[in-house]
């Protein structure tokens, strides 16, 4: 376990000062975004080798690693696509003045490892538990994590598509599974955390694993995902009817 621990800082530590440096060349916080799921991926594979690989840690690094990736590419092209850096990051920076440096380091860096590791927990515990036998919990977390990354990966697609149309300039998009959730996407990356928690409920301290997806959550629902995009679709017209006949967080019927 100490071994493990010792990796895992030393490849963070190492990945803080990496994504920093290039936070600071670029002049770009929302780096972070790409990093978050470029260093999941990370520590999935320490994990792995750590756990020689066995079958279930195998299986965990599989649909980690397929999250990771898509997050990356899907940020990654985002970011590339704008001049100007996220609307988040920009206000703190102007926020911040003279400690803008200073307080990034801390706050976005820093501060994001640390819930890296609470995250991570489930990849965690199951690289502690090498001979834990494949079962038919792990199918089932394995299939909701699908659901869940799928639903997601609709959800930023329909997103994205309607944005780069002009014609949707101003407007909301109201159909598909946004027709059923105002925020279908973070309701997937919270499914996908509670399938990767289910896989991992057959290791030692397998209730540890739970603080993930709850933790994830309670980031989306009420800190960084939901109420940013609520503050920013406000400022649309239509969202006073959208908001009272659609679902915030998870799907349902529209109301009448």
């Amino acid at each position: 376990m100490h071994s493990l621990l010792i990796s895992l800082s030393i490849f963070l530590v190492a990945h803080i000062i990496l994504w920093f440096v290039l936070s600071l060349a670029s002049r770009r916080n929302d780096v972070a975004d790409i990093w978050w799921g470029v260093w999941m991926f990370g520590v999935a594979l320490i994990c792995g080798w750590h756990a020689g690989y066995s079958s279930v840690s195998v299986l965990i690094l599989g649909l980690v690693g397929l999250w990771s990736l898509r997050l990356a590419w899907h940020i990654g092209r985002k970011i590339l696509q704008t001049k100007d850096e996220d609307r988040r990051y920009k206000a703190w920076r102007e926020q911040w003045g003279k400690f803008a440096i200073i307080r990034s380091f801390f706050q976005v860096f820093v501060l994001q490892t640390i819930f890296l590791y609470i995250v991570a927990l489930p990849v965690i515990l199951v690289s502690l538990s090498p001979d834990t036998p494949l079962s038919w919990i792990h199918a089932l977390g394995a299939a909701i994590f699908v659901c869940g990354f799928v639903f997601e990966w609709i959800a930023d697609e329909q997103l994205r598509r309607f944005k780069h149309d002009p014609k949707n300039t101003g407007k909301i998009l109201q159909s598909w599974l946004w027709r059923y959730s105002r925020h279908p996407n973070y309701f997937g990356e919270s499914v996908l955390w509670f399938g990767i928690a289910i896989a991992a409920s057959m290791v030692k301290y397998w209730l540890l694993a739970w603080i993930s997806p709850v933790v994830i959550t309670f980031l989306l629902v009420c800190v960084s995902g939901v109420p940013m995009a609520e503050e920013r679709l406000r400022k649309k017209p239509e969202y006073a009817e959208y908001a009272r006949r659609t679902s915030a967080f998870i799907p349902w019927m529209p109301r009448e």
